[in-house]
């Protein structure tokens, strides 16, 4: 992501960048309390959601699907002592954002990387309460 953030003229510095939702089951459609079960279920406690706006052009977005595919890949790869190989075909489709726009809304999940978190950029903040009887 780094790679793709200094490839696509977006400022990297030291810090690790952000990770934030785009899309979650449809195009442009918010990450939700079924979002939050989803990925952080197994928890707890209370959590918030950040709503942010930020310029498309200040912006990574991938496909969170074929991301979870390579990291997949990159667990294999380094539990069998071997490097991770990501194809041209997977790192092309990582990117392609358009395609996702006509896919089935629960085949969309797009996730987007900021190179920095700006709190001018925050537009609202959302309360998430995780009872961590989410079993998977």
């Amino acid at each position: 992501m780094i790679l793709q953030l200094r490839r696509r003229g977006l400022q990297y510095d030291a810090a690790p960048p952000v990770w934030a939702w785009h899309s979650w089951e449809g195009y442009r459609r918010a990450p939700n309390q079924e979002c939050a079960d989803a990925l952080y279920g197994w928890a707890e406690g209370d959590f918030v959601c950040i709503e942010l706006y930020v310029r498309h052009q200040h912006i990574l977005l991938s496909d969170y699907g074929i991301w979870n595919d390579i990291i997949h890949a990159a667990f294999d790869a380094y539990k069998d002592h071997r490097p991770l190989r990501v194809s041209a075909d997977q790192e092309d489709q990582l990117f392609d954002i358009e395609r996702l726009k006509h896919e089935e809304p629960d085949d969309v999940e797009i996730q987007a990387c900021l190179p920095v978190l700006n709190h001018r950029d925050v537009v609202g903040v959302t309360r998430i309460n995780l009872t961590g009887d989410t079993k998977y």
